[in-house]
């Protein structure tokens, strides 16, 4: 199964990362530089998303703590000062709401995934397996939320 960095699985997932952290800070990001090496797994809190359907593959966010933090308050709609089960779950859902707007793109293209739930981990660990993946890190003025995707069409 061939890698893919093609732009079309990969913009609904950065398009969307935008549009969720703008809707959330009342910022618009600023747009960060495109990686291709995988940071995905190196960052302090990370949260991974398998996608599968038409396309099989990998969405991930890495973050600072202060970030994930601040994502958390802003999702739970309470102060959030620690990392805790509460805090992950927000932070999932974060993940959630990023990789659904994602997914109703690629499905405009004509490109049928689902969602395994996301995994949030403690970081820095071993790589996730997204080398060869392409990724990039919208800042707001929260701090930056790096976005990668590696894919495989079927």
């Amino acid at each position: 199964m061939p890698v893919s960095v093609s732009t079309e699985f990969m913009n609904p997932f950065l398009f969307a990362s935008f549009s969720v952290l703008s809707t959330l800070f009342g910022e618009m990001p600023v747009k960060g530089a495109v990686t291709s090496e995988s940071e995905t797994g190196k960052q302090p809190l990370n949260v991974i998303v398998e996608v599968g359907g038409a396309v099989n593959g990998y969405v991930g966010f890495g973050m600072s703590e202060h970030t994930a933090t601040q994502i958390a308050s802003k999702m739970s709609g309470q102060p959030v000062s620690e990392l805790d089960a509460l805090a992950e779950s927000a932070l999932a859902e974060f993940a959630n709401m990023i990789c659904g707007n994602g997914l109703e793109q690629l499905s405009d293209f004509g490109h049928e995934c689902s969602l395994m739930p996301p995994k949030v981990f403690h970081g820095p660990s071993e790589p996730m397996g997204f080398e060869g993946g392409v990724g990039a890190a919208p800042r707001t003025g929260t701090g930056q939320v790096l976005s990668e995707s590696l894919f495989a069409e079927k």
